[in-house]
């Protein structure tokens, strides 16, 4: 028997207040905070560990659109991918990408070769670690 999707309407979303997670079906979960703030959660499993995936805060992610992210990544599931991959993440950059585009910008600015030598070697270090 397959399992129910869609099992929350928009007026119970609103209307839940107790801390928790609440079933959406297929992996997305509404999850309540202590404090009352709402937010999206896909959670699937691999290697027998839970992945909690965040797709966003209910104020920013609307109900149609957080089904559609889990469908999303229920889909990268099914081809192999990563379903991490189906959040909207500043561009897709590394954190490593945004930190040698920091650098670059920065390098002008330096008084001289050594510092900018030094950093450099530094972020080699790193990215071959």
């Amino acid at each position: 028997m397959a399992r129910p999707l869609n099992k929350l309407g928009p007026r119970r979303v609103e209307t839940l207040s107790k801390p928790g997670r609440y079933s959406d079906g297929g992996g997305l979960y509404l999850h309540i905070g202590p404090t009352g703030g709402k937010s999206w959660v896909f959670i699937t499993k691999r290697g027998g560990k839970q992945r909690p995936i965040g797709l966003g805060p209910l104020h920013s992610v609307p109900l149609k659109r957080a089904r559609a992210l889990a469908e999303a990544a229920r889909r990268a599931i099914g081809e192999g991918r990563d379903p991490r991959s189906v959040r909207e993440d500043g561009g897709g950059k590394s954190f490593g990408d945004c930190a040698r585009e920091l650098l670059k910008s920065m390098a002008p600015s330096w008084r001289n070769d050594k510092a900018s030598g030094a950093v450099a070697h530094d972020a080699a270090r790193r990215d071959a670690a």
